[in-house]
């Protein structure tokens, strides 16, 4: 079954007024691509390290770059596994993790710089969320759907979209 961001906007709508809110886990396939590479680059790390006959300072900063590259690879198993952080749309605002920028208070929904996610910000209080590619694939209809659903929340309630 897709994730709920592979989805259109018209089924994110009807979850939406069915029951009051809408979750995007992080979507499988961008999570199995960076286990997938970034699995590879901790191999060949080690693989490296394994075969190099390197002076001591060099050797430092290889384990320190397998210290690193385990990291991240577990960070990335764990959003796979947990499918996390979630961003959850629903009457109240948007919620990343635990990050919430209720509807009142969202003064800018646009395109990041690389147009690899979508920046949500609020002036009271100062407050930025970042909803990327992980979550929704397509971030234009997001966008527009989030804007109306901004609109509505700011008028009479929600309307039929």
């Amino acid at each position: 079954m897709p994730s709920t961001g592979d989805l259109t906007v018209d089924v994110w709508d009807a979850e939406y007024r069915r029951t009051g809110e809408v979750v995007f886990p992080v979507r499988r396939f961008p999570a199995v691509l960076r286990v997938v590479l970034i699995g590879a680059l901790t191999l060949l790390q080690a693989a490296s390290m394994a075969t190099s006959d390197q002076d001591v300072a060099w050797w430092v900063v290889d384990w320190l770059l397998l210290a690193l590259a385990t990291t991240v690879l577990a960070y990335c198993l764990w959003q796979l596994a947990t499918r996390r952080p979630t961003l959850v749309v629903n009457a109240e605002g948007i919620r990343k993790g635990r990050k919430l920028l209720t509807w009142s208070t969202i003064t800018t929904l646009d395109f990041s710089a690389s147009s690899s996610g979508l920046r949500v910000r609020s002036d009271v209080p100062r407050k930025r969320l970042f909803i990327p590619r992980d979550n929704v694939r397509d971030l234009a209809m997001a966008r527009a759907w989030l804007l109306h659903l901004q609109e509505s929340h700011r008028g009479s309630g929600p309307s039929p979209w």
